[in-house]
């Protein structure tokens, strides 16, 4: 087998419009849409700009409008004869599917041809291209098309080097961003490999930037995330579990550049409606698309081209083989291939992810190595079963249906008795500690529906983590804290209006701290120095423990007092003067409610003053609070006129300016910044 990546030559400015015109026209494209088309390319010039002076008029010709977003449609579609003519040319060889024979992948103008019985193939492969330039202008640079030899015998390989001046690649040739290889052993060291050293690259050169806490982990979201999942679906291969250590490794640096994590990796990757940050679990993701391909064996659809080559893989149905039991699967043999790695992480993940039971209610009845008789045809259609017959759809009601012959239908063989007896008896020798009629499990489910799955990765990455369902362990130390248990519900209300109360990343930040007991206190410090001093750094007269460095210091209890008198006179709520309240931010209205009004930015405001002094004997004053609600009022403002919101803007904000004016006018007295030593 021969891989051959042909580089066309300026591809989209080559293509000759009248044989452009002409493929639309024989695609049947409609008349109106074809003018419309033709419109665009009639006469067009263009004139270039040097030192601020425009050149004369240049008339262009021939190529697609660079920067239309219709360009690579049309490119596409003049590209699809030649794509036709070598898939429908028999002297052209390539890899046999079990249904399809596959010559060629294209992706814009990336052309990767995939050729076996090479002598006659490449020639004929060339000749193609060389016909259609001839109409289209397509051309190949030959200086940049690469060759790579997968197991071409060595006297072959003299040959065709001698006739083809392409660029030989010795062991690898990249193609979409990733690099094909002549042997799967070299695909991680290829792949993989780089990929982590320019993850470490990058966030060490990241490190020493001013990013918040959040802000590190939104770049692992925005960055790392998307170009290492698109190396997981693409070379699916197995990675050893070395990769996932250093590379959580790196992350973890990252996020915490000055010490040691505050807070746990497995409370991080929670999702944030439960606790955690969201921060990306790479392992849990590769998982998740290992399974995004075993849901696309389920597919009834024939889209993706890449299954056919891995049933003929397999010799046998792709939907059967997650269901089968490894004793009687299929993939006994010694080849290596990927659908043969992805089942051995199914069924290696399957119990301990809730994902199935070892034996499944999907189990095949027909083309199940361990049930080698079937279901006959004509059983089949005595009880009305689907083309793919699992022990669910057999069971149906959740029982063996009875063998009779209804009025009308003919009647019942000495086949279809066997055949049934058959059955009767497999069913019944699973039945030992497994429940072949409880209902399907999510995963089940979603492969019973043999069609694709939106968001596929992303639901089925949460489906993973919904495996866990214990809190976080901050939440049950918040209850001892307290002295009093709260709902899951108001444990909701907290997550959510920690996480998407404010616009400004800094609150959210903050709230995330406070529950997470981000912050160092004096007695947690003294804990692990015993030479320190464990009194509170503002009052000095009682231990500083997490509680009192938030609430119950007799230095800031006056702070809080005149917070909570504030928020009541804005807004006219009624809220409890308690730590629950305030640093929980369980209110007693709905979410909805709290959000719209002012209180939540009034809290967010004051909680932001108190890290500012942390170890430090000050108090913050009413001016600074004013001041910080303000700056939270201003963002608050460029959102509502970003999204056209200004009028439950000033809704929200009505009574602020009203009490900022009594209070802030020189003649009131203001609380002072409190310093005590």
């Amino acid at each position: 087998m021969l891989l051959f990546s042909a580089d066309a030559e300026k591809a989209f400015d080559r293509v000759r419009w009248s044989y452009l015109f002409e493929v639309l026209r024989l695609m049947n494209i409609p008349d109106t849409y074809l003018h419309w088309v033709t419109a665009l390319y009639h006469c067009p010039s263009a004139r270039i700009r040097i030192n601020g002076a425009l050149s004369n008029e240049i008339l262009i010709h021939n190529g697609t409008r660079q920067g239309c977003p219709l360009s690579p449609v049309l490119f596409a579609l003049s590209l699809e004869p030649l794509l036709q003519s070598i898939r429908s040319n028999a002297d052209i060889s390539g890899i046999r599917g079990s249904k399809h024979h596959h010559v060629v992948s294209a992706y814009a103008d990336d052309l990767l041809f995939m050729l076996t019985d090479v002598e006659k193939s490449l020639p004929a492969v060339l000749r193609t291209i060389a016909e259609f330039g001839e109409y289209s202008s397509f051309r190949i640079n030959r200086d940049k098309s690469e060759l790579l030899d997968i197991n071409l015998h060595p006297k072959v390989t003299r040959r065709l080097k001698q006739r083809f001046p392409f660029t030989w690649c010795a062991s690898k040739m990249r193609y979409l961003g990733i690099w094909l290889t002549s042997s799967h052993f070299r695909l991680f060291d290829y792949n993989y490999k780089p990929l982590l050293d320019s993850f470490k690259s990058d966030l060490d050169g990241w490190t020493a930037k001013f990013l918040s806490w959040l802000g590190r982990i939104n770049v692992i979201k925005m960055n790392l995330l998307p170009r290492i999942l698109y190396i997981f679906q693409t070379v699916p291969i197995p990675i050893p579990a070395g990769f996932f250590t250093a590379l959580r490794s790196q992350i973890l640096k990252f996020i915490w550049p000055k010490g040691r994590p505050r807070v746990q990796h497995g409370i991080l990757c929670r999702p944030k409606a439960r606790g955690g940050l969201a921060l990306p679990d790479i392992k849990l993701y590769f998982f998740a698309t290992q399974l995004a391909r075993i849901l696309d064996w389920s597919l009834t659809s024939e889209e993706k081209l890449w299954l056919d080559i891995e049933e003929k893989l397999m010799e046998s149905p792709l939907w059967t083989l997650p269901w089968v039991r490894p004793r009687d699967s299929p993939d006994g043999r010694t080849q290596w291939s990927i659908p043969r790695e992805t089942l051995r992480l199914w069924r290696r993940i399957r119990m301990s992810r809730s994902l199935s039971s070892a034996v499944s209610p999907l189990l095949p009845l027909q083309h199940n190595p361990g049930f080698l008789p079937g279901v006959c045809p004509a059983l089949k259609h005595r009880f009305d079963l689907p083309d793919r017959i699992t022990v669910h759809s057999f069971l149906g009601e959740g029982s063996i249906p009875p063998l009779t012959s209804a009025d009308g239908s003919p009647p019942l063989t000495f086949l279809e008795r066997f055949n049934y007896a058959q059955i009767k008896s497999f069913l019944k020798s699973l039945n030992a500690g497994y429940s072949l009629t409880r209902p399907l499990m999510p995963f089940e489910n979603f492969y019973k529906l043999g069609i694709p799955l939106n968001r596929c990765i992303s639901t089925l990455y949460r489906l993973l983590q919904d495996t866990t369902d214990d809190p976080p362990q901050f939440q049950s130390t918040w209850t001892e804290l307290l002295g009093d248990s709260s709902s899951n519900e108001s444990w909701s209300m907290t997550y959510t209006l920690a996480h998407r109360g404010s616009p400004t990343l800094k609150c959210a930040e903050n709230a995330y701290k406070i529950l997470s007991f981000w912050y160092w206190t004096p007695e947690r410090i003294h804990r692990i120095h015993p030479s320190s001093d464990p009194s509170c750094w503002r009052c000095g007269a009682s231990v500083g423990t997490f509680l009192h460095m938030w609430w119950e210091c007799s230095r800031l209890v006056p702070f809080w007092e005149m917070v909570h008198d504030g928020v009541i006179t804005i807004t006219a709520l009624e809220l409890e003067f308690s730590a629950k309240t305030y640093l929980l931010l369980q209110f007693p209205t709905s979410i909805k409610t709290i959000r719209k009004s002012a209180a939540l930015r009034l809290v967010f405001a004051a909680r932001l003053l108190i890290p500012l002094y942390w170890k430090t004997a000050t108090v913050p004053s009413r001016r600074l609070w004013v001041t910080e609600v303000e700056r939270l009022r201003a963002i608050d403002r460029l959102v509502a006129v970003e999204r056209g919101h200004v009028e439950a803007f000033c809704t929200t904000w009505v009574y602020w300016d009203e009490y900022k004016s009594n209070h802030m006018n020189p003649s009131t007295s203001d609380l002072p910044m409190i310093e005590v030593g």
